[in-house]
């Protein structure tokens, strides 16, 4: 399914970026702080988050961790039934890459999915919950098969 702009009630799963982005004060990013108790990251996406906020930032795990539960985030484990994903998602991906190179995007600017972003993907296959990410490139996963809804929270047309 491709992008649309505005994302459904219930819950939302997020992405470490958006995450990231709330803590580095993005103001894209902060402004979904309001929905951010409909919201669920898998333990991978937030460890992702804790990761990339004390290695780029210096930021304390703790102080991030007890900010985003304050704010309500909810954290899952990743289970194996989402694991099963991985295959397809990577064969999507080579898809997706090969899509962008015949597009004429540089060899060293192709986007391609990490294990963290395969983590995000497949729990939001297997929960069926729409994905909000700041990685526009996944709003382009659905024309090489990916079947889940994803939203950029960058995109002025992402609204709640």
């Amino acid at each position: 399914m491709a992008s649309k702009p505005t994302l459904p009630p219930g819950k939302i799963l997020v992405d470490a970026s958006l995450l990231i982005g709330i803590i580095d004060s993005d103001p894209h990013a902060c402004s979904f702080i309001p929905i951010l108790s409909r919201c669920i990251a898998t333990s991978i996406n937030f460890g992702e988050t804790l990761y990339k906020l004390e290695h780029l930032l210096g930021a304390d795990p703790q102080k991030v961790e007890s900010a985003l539960i304050g704010l309500g985030l909810q954290i899952d484990s990743f289970g194996r039934s989402a694991a099963r994903h991985f295959n397809k998602l990577k064969n999507i991906d080579e898809l997706s890459r090969n899509g962008q190179l015949i597009a004429g995007v540089a060899k060293g600017s192709v986007k391609s999915l990490s294990m963290a972003d395969l983590a995000c993907l497949s729990y939001g296959l297997e929960a069926n919950l729409p994905i909000l990410t700041g990685d526009k490139h996944w709003c382009t996963l659905g024309q090489y098969g990916f079947k889940g809804a994803v939203f950029d929270f960058r995109s002025p047309a992402t609204t709640f």
